[in-house]
C-alpha cells in the first residue's frame, strides 16, 4: 500500500503546481502501450480547419500538424509555443481577418510568415482557455470564466475586451458539492496557502510511509538474527527513531491525513456521483464564493446563423443568448455532455448541430427539439455514466473517439510516442488509470479501493499506537 500512497502524494503535489511544471514532459514510449497515439487517438485530435491551396491543420493536445488535402506528409508545427507539451494544447484554430489563430489552453496565437506562432498578448494570464469562435466580424474567445471579444474589422486580434456575462434567471450561487470537495482536497479553495497546506499533508504521508517501512525492515532484521548475535547500535537506533518519529507524525497529524484521504475518496466513484448531484452554498471566503455566476464553467461559444442566437455551453447545460450581453437561457432539450465538457459542436446537416464528448455523439436539431444519438438514432438517456460506448474527443471528417481514434487518414508512426506532459502523467496516476494492468478497476474503483485501504492503515495505526 505504501507505494501507491507515496504516487498519490507526489502525484497531487504535481496537480496543485501545473504553471510550475508546465515545461516538463516525458515520453510515450516510456509509458505503458494503451498511452502511446495510434489512429489519432488519445486527444491527439481536437479539429481541423482548412486553408487555402488543401493545406490542412490538425490541432489537439500535441499541439498544430500540417498536412495536405488528403491528411499525408505530416509535420509538425509549433515552432514558437512555449516548451513543453502542457504549453501548446490547442483547443481552436480559426483562419480569419488575414490570420491563423491558434487558442491554447492559455493564450492566443497567431502564425507568421516563417511558419511559427506569435502570442497575442491580449488574455489575462490567470484564466485558462477553452473556445475560439467568430460570427461576422466579431472574433470571441472563450475563458473558463469570462468571454473575450472584439468586434474590430481590422487585421488585428489585440482589441479584446472582457465580457462578464450575466446571471441567469433562478441564480441561486450555490455550487456542487464535488467542486467544493475537489477545492478543499487541493487545497486551491483557499488560495495558494490553501495548497501549500495541503503539500505539506501530503509529505506527512510519505514521512509515515518511509517511517513505517524502515521500522518495519528493521524490527524484522533484529527478530530474525541469531540469538547469539547482538543488533548492532546502528540498526537498533534506526528502529528506535523511526518509530519515534512515526508515532509523534502519526498522532499530531491523524485528522489531517485522515481528512486529505476522506476528502480524495469522494472525488472518484462510486461516491463522486452524489457530489456531483448535489448542490450547497458556496465556503464564504474562498475562491468558490466568487460574484461572477460563470466561474470555471463556460466551455464553448458557437451562433446560430438560423436561430439567430449564440448557443453557449457550460458546465450547467446549453444556454441561449441573443447577443453577448443579454442573459442566458436555459435550454431543457439539450444533447447529454460528459462532465468533462464539450469536444465536438459544429453544424450537422440542414438545421442539426453535432454535440460530441466522452458521453457519445448526438445530432441535435433545436426547431424540433430533437436529440439524437448519431451511431443508432436512439433517444438519449437524461443520466449516465461521464464515459459512454464512444468517448468523442474531436472531429476529423467525422468523429473522433479518445480510445479508439479515427481510421480515415493513417497517422505517421512518429507520432507515436509525442511527449506527454508531467502534469498530465501526475493526473493519470493521482486517478489511478496508470494501472493499466488492472483493466477497468483502475478506472471505476481504484481510488474507491485505496481510499479505503489508506484510512483503515491511519486509523488503525492510530488506534494500535494510542493503546500503548
Amino acid at each position: 500500500m505504501g507505494f501507491f500512497l507515496v504516487m498519490f502524494c507526489w502525484s497531487g503535489i504535481v496537480l496543485n503546481h501545473r504553471d510550475a511544471v508546465s515545461g516538463l514532459e516525458l515520453s510515450r514510449s516510456s509509458l505503458p502501450g494503451s498511452y502511446q497515439y495510434s489512429a489519432w487517438n488519445n486527444g491527439l485530435v481536437r479539429g481541423v480547419a482548412a486553408a487555402d491551396g488543401g493545406c490542412q491543420f490538425i490541432y489537439g493536445n500535441a499541439g498544430v500538424f500540417s498536412a495536405d488535402s488528403s491528411f499525408r506528409c505530416v509535420r509538425q508545427l509549433n515552432e514558437g509555443f512555449p516548451d513543453g507539451v502542457d504549453n501548446r494544447n490547442v483547443r481552436s484554430m480559426l483562419l480569419t481577418r488575414g490570420m491563423t489563430l491558434a487558442l491554447t489552453t492559455q493564450g492566443l496565437y497567431r502564425l507568421t510568415s516563417d511558419s511559427s506562432w506569435c502570442e497575442v498578448a491580449v488574455l489575462p494570464c490567470d484564466e485558462r482557455y477553452s473556445d475560439m469562435v467568430i460570427a461576422g466580424d466579431t472574433l470571441v474567445v472563450v475563458g473558463r470564466s469570462r468571454l473575450y471579444v472584439s468586434s474590430s474589422s481590422s487585421d488585428s486580434a489585440t482589441a479584446l475586451d472582457c465580457v462578464t456575462l450575466p446571471a441567469p434567471d433562478g441564480y441561486d450561487g450555490k455550487v456542487s458539492l464535488f467542486k467544493t470537495i475537489w477545492g478543499i482536497h487541493s487545497g486551491g479553495i483557499f488560495g495558494s496557502v490553501g495548497k501549500v497546506i495541503m503539500d505539506s499533508i501530503a509529505v506527512i504521508l510519505i514521512l509515515l510511509y518511509l517511517s513505517g517501512l524502515i521500522y518495519w525492515f528493521t524490527t524484522n532484521r533484529i527478530k530474525h538474527r541469531k540469538k547469539s548475535v547482538k543488533p548492532s547500535a546502528l540498526l537498533v537506533g534506526s528502529m528506535r527513531a523511526s518509530l519515534i518519529s512515526h508515532d509523534i507524525i502519526g498522532r499530531k497529524t491523524i485528522l489531517f491525513t485522515i481528512f486529505i484521504c476522506l476528502t480524495g475518496w469522494c472525488l472518484r466513484p462510486p461516491l463522486m456521483i452524489a457530489g456531483v448531484l448535489t448542490r450547497v452554498p458556496p465556503l464564504p471566503f474562498t475562491a468558490l464564493d466568487d460574484p461572477n455566476a460563470w466561474a470555471d464553467k463556460l466551455r464553448a461559444l458557437r451562433y446560430d446563423s438560423l436561430a439567430g442566437d449564440w448557443l453557449l455551453s457550460t458546465s450547467d447545460g446549453f444556454y441561449s443568448m441573443k447577443t453577448l450581453s443579454s442573459v442566458p437561457q436555459k435550454l431543457e432539450d439539450a444533447p447529454p455532455v460528459s462532465i468533462m465538457g464539450v469536444n465536438v459542436f459544429r453544424r450537422g446537416g440542414g438545421e442539426e448541430w453535432l454535440v460530441g464528448s466522452f458521453r457519445g455523439l448526438y445530432r441535435w436539431d433545436r426547431s424540433s427539439g430533437g436529440v439524437y444519438d448519431f451511431y443508432d438514432g436512439t433517444r438519449p438517456k437524461k443520466s449516465g455514466m461521464p464515459v459512454g460506448e464512444h468517448d468523442v474527443c474531436g472531429w476529423m471528417l467525422g468523429p473522433v473517439e479518445y480510445t479508439s481514434g479515427t481510421s480515415v487518414a493513417p497517422m505517421p508512426d512518429a507520432l507515436a510516442a509525442l511527449p506527454m506532459s508531467l502534469w498530465n502523467f501526475a493526473l493519470e496516476v493521482h486517478t489511478g488509470r496508470i494501472y493499466t494492468f488492472m483493466g477497468s478497476l483502475s478506472t471505476l474503483l481504484w481510488v474507491f479501493l485505496a481510499g479505503a485501504a489508506a484510512l483503515w492503515v491511519l486509523w488503525s495505526g492510530w488506534k494500535i499506537r494510542r493503546g500503548k
